[in-house]
């Protein structure tokens, strides 16, 4: 009986130790997993701003040609990236999506606000709308739509600006079949860059000595879309008034005192077209791309004008005709050509305002460039079932505000 009651006790005592046993080897041998430090957060947030605005502001924002991913690397320096994974979504949240149906379009947005929209077609005309408040509001989404009553069958591209006030949002509809080119800044030089390898060459002309394709450039002021295509400038330098007086009185001045005047203006005749140029191939990567700097091409008459003052009914002026006010218009009776010459001013970053860039070239092909992106995403792949921190924060990125949701881990435990 006594041996029994020894068996007893010792198994009560080694049952006793079991706790102990598990919770020394739980917590002491498998330590939580160590906090994220917040220094390693911010230090990457600041770092993707900071390459994001440089981008932006040299209108390499890119990221097809761009790996924007490499860069934040380097920045945050190889100590840190070698024990902090990481990855980015960035999307231009307020505006949610472009649909286009079979006699309207319709903009989705996240946020009530005034919405811009422009419309290209095939024929790269263009139509800018303003919206004040939204066609219907979806109260279980939170999602509210704005809607465009057009014909959509010739429609090739849409952007639309929602602004809240504080905050600028935009997204795209680009149709299909219209070849996607790119921005770039090479040596401080505006460039479209094109992959050969995607879509061919872009079939050129010549003029003025340079091979050029037609150029659209459309570009967001508050409430309206333009675009930039052709322009027309008429701009007087100076003007001489020869004086012929008449109906004179012996005692002037008196209010019979009239002038049969003349004048004699040199004007400046200005067209102004853009184009890109073409500047030879270029191989990013291993791919090979042809290049284009955009340009505006001014060609410039100047002439010497010859004006007189002309009746009611377009006749001589009178002296009679003057001194009664009879000869309010002036009629160009001559022009003399003083010359012209032809110039070019290439296009500089940053363009902030700029949306969207078409070009059409000679065998009607159309290629579009985006200066914005509605989303993006790089960084290393989010590990399943690890421990990651999350921080979802705004930021301007030229003139359109982005969600950033910036994820980060602890590569290892």
């Amino acid at each position: 009986m006594k041996e029994v009651i020894e068996y007893i006790l010792a198994g009560l005592i080694i049952a006793s130790f079991i706790p102990l046993y598990i919770t020394i080897n739980v917590n002491m041998y498998n330590p939580p997993p160590k906090r994220m430090d917040p220094n390693i957060m911010v230090l990457y947030s600041n770092v993707i701003e900071e390459v994001l605005n440089e981008l932006i502001t040299s209108n390499n924002f890119t990221p097809e040609i761009i790996d924007i991913a490499s860069i934040v690397r380097e920045r945050v320096g190889s100590d840190v990236y070698k024990d902090y994974g990481y990855h980015v979504r960035i999307v231009s949240w307020g505006v949610v999506n472009i649909t286009l149906y079979s006699d309207h379009v319709s903009v989705y947005t996240r946020d009530l606000g005034n919405l811009t929209v422009l419309i290209i077609r095939n024929d790269l005309s263009s139509e800018s709308y303003y919206l004040e408040t939204p066609s219907k509001t979806y109260y279980r989404n939170a999602l509210y739509r704005y809607d465009i009553y057009t014909d959509t069958s010739t429609i090739i591209a849409v952007a639309a600006v929602l602004e809240t006030g504080i905050t600028k949002y935009i997204g795209y509809y680009i149709a299909d079949g219209i070849h996607r080119i790119y921005l770039l800044n090479l040596g401080n030089r505006l460039y479209i860059v094109n992959n050969i390898g995607e879509n061919g060459n872009i079939a050129t002309r010549y003029y003025a000595n340079h091979y050029i394709v037609d150029t659209y450039l459309y570009y967001y002021t508050r409430r309206n879309m333009s675009v930039y295509r052709h322009l027309y400038y008429v701009h007087s330098i100076d003007t001489w008034i020869y004086d012929m007086c008449c109906c004179s009185s012996s005692n002037p001045p008196n209010h019979y005192l009239r002038f049969l005047e003349k004048e004699v203006i040199p004007v400046i005749y200005t067209d102004i077209d853009y184009y890109g140029i073409y500047d030879g191939t270029i191989t990013i990567n291993g791919v090979e791309y042809e290049k284009f700097y955009v340009a505006a091409f001014g060609y410039e008459r100047n002439y010497t004008e010859y004006y007189e003052r002309r009746d009611l009914y377009w006749g001589y002026c009178s002296c009679s005709e003057a001194c009664s006010d009879q000869c309010p218009y002036w009629v160009r009776t001559d022009q003399r050509f003083d010359g012209d010459r032809v110039f070019m001013d290439e296009l500089t970053a940053p363009l902030y305002n700029a949306v969207l860039m078409i070009l059409r070239d000679e065998n009607g092909e159309l290629y579009a460039v985006l200066f914005y992106r509605h989303e993006i995403e790089f960084g290393d792949t989010i590990p399943v079932n690890w421990k990651v921190e999350t921080l979802v924060y705004m930021i301007r990125v030229g003139m359109i505000d982005y969600e950033v949701t910036l994820t980060i881990w602890r590569r290892a435990g």
